[in-house]
C-alpha cells in the first residue's frame, strides 16, 4: 500500500501531466479555417475594399488602386476618369472560400443608378478588387 505523502504527489504528478497532455492536444487540434468573427470581419472588410478602390480609380490614385486590386489587376500608371463613379450603395457580399461577390449599385457621372454584381478575391489574407480593364477589339 502507498503512504498518504506519496500517493498525494503522485496523484498530483498524474494531474500534472495529464492537464500537459490536454492543453497540449488543445493546441494541435485543427480548427476551423474561419471562426464566425473572422467571417463577419471579413464581410464587413469588403465594402471598405470597394470604396477604397473606386475613390482611388475616381482620383488615378495608382498605389491606391494598386493596394486594393489583385496582382492581376495591378498597373503602373492610372488617370482620372472624364466621368467620376459614384457608388451609391453596397450591398451583402457572399463569400465561397477566397472569392467574393457583392452587388454594387453606382453611377457613371450623373447618368441613372445601375446594380452590378463585383467579384474580389482573398490574396495574403487581404480582400482585392479584380477587375482588369481590357481593351475591346472591335
Amino acid at each position: 500500500m502507498l503512504s498518504g505523502e506519496y500517493r498525494r504527489v503522485l496523484l498530483i504528478a498524474v494531474c500534472a501531466a495529464a492537464s500537459f497532455g490536454i492543453v497540449g492536444c488543445a493546441e494541435n487540434v485543427p480548427t476551423a479555417t474561419s471562426s464566425p468573427e473572422r467571417i463577419a470581419a471579413e464581410i464587413e472588410a469588403i465594402p471598405d475594399t470597394v470604396r477604397r478602390y473606386f475613390d482611388a480609380y475616381n482620383a488615378g490614385d495608382v498605389d491606391e488602386l494598386n493596394a486594393t486590386s489583385c496582382s492581376s489587376a495591378q498597373r503602373e500608371v492610372a488617370v482620372p476618369p472624364t466621368l467620376e463613379t459614384v457608388v451609391d450603395d453596397i450591398g451583402v457580399p457572399t463569400v465561397t472560400g477566397d472569392v467574393a461577390t457583392v452587388p454594387v449599385t453606382m453611377a457613371i457621372g450623373t447618368g441613372p443608378l445601375s446594380t452590378v454584381t463585383l467579384s474580389l478575391v482573398r490574396e495574403d489574407g487581404m480582400w482585392t478588387f479584380c477587375m482588369s480593364e481590357h481593351p475591346s477589339d472591335g
